[in-house]
């Protein structure tokens, strides 16, 4: 095994000034069951990547959904146990946790996308793709962070800044994690309020139905 950087990702509670408006609840995105799915706005927050060695001027920089609004209609998706609505994401972790799991065959499961691959924080939380650009609609998650981007590049960031010798990315972040040379840091943020979003949503809906006789 080469020697290896030890690894920090940092989800930061640094706002980039941007929002993505075409969030969707997941796993149901349709609040109101009247055949529409209902969208969000949900900030945008900064993301880094360095090495133990280098100070932060070296290192990457990227974006990241952090915070996402879910419902999910009356447990009616059992493959999650949290029924009704939430604005999921985690407010707050453990500072330098150890990344114990890497899934390399990971697929979204709120919609399509090019990238797999999803780094555990804790339980079911994981860093994985996200929207490749801000205009780039239907995504939605449990709480999971979502990079904004070509997430291969994020990986292949990883695995650059940690000096291994490994050609193919999954595997870099494979080896740092069998090595436990990967940790994650969550700043302390507070969510959007999604409620207050729907509401205004569905008023002017229904303010704009017109009844004919």
């Amino acid at each position: 095994m080469s020697e290896l950087n030890e690894i920090i990702i940092t989800i930061s509670n640094k706002k980039t000034g941007e929002s993505y408006d075409y969030a969707k609840s997941f796993p149901h995105s349709d609040f109101d069951n009247d055949g529409v799915g209902e969208v969000y706005k949900t900030p945008v927050y900064e993301v880094y990547i360095r090495n133990s060695k280098d100070d932060e001027k070296k290192q990457r920089k990227w974006r990241a959904l952090r915070f996402m609004p879910y419902w999910n209609r009356q447990g009616a998706d059992t493959r999650y146990k949290t029924e009704g609505w939430v604005n999921s994401g985690l407010r707050s972790g453990k500072k330098k946790k150890l990344v114990t799991l890497y899934k390399k065959n990971y697929e979204l499961h709120s919609t399509y996308s090019a990238f797999n691959g999803a780094i555990r924080v804790t339980g079911n939380f994981l860093i994985h793709a996200g929207p490749m650009n801000l205009k780039d609609p239907n995504f939605g998650s449990a709480g999971c962070i979502e990079i904004i981007g070509n997430f291969n590049k994020f990986k292949q960031d990883i695995m650059i800044l940690s000096g291994s010798k490994k050609k193919d990315p999954d595997d870099a972040i494979l080896e740092l994690v069998r090595a436990k040379k990967l940790f994650i840091n969550i700043e302390p943020a507070q969510p959007p309020v999604f409620e207050k979003q729907r509401e205004k949503q569905l008023n002017r809906v229904r303010n704009s139905r017109i009844d004919v006789d």
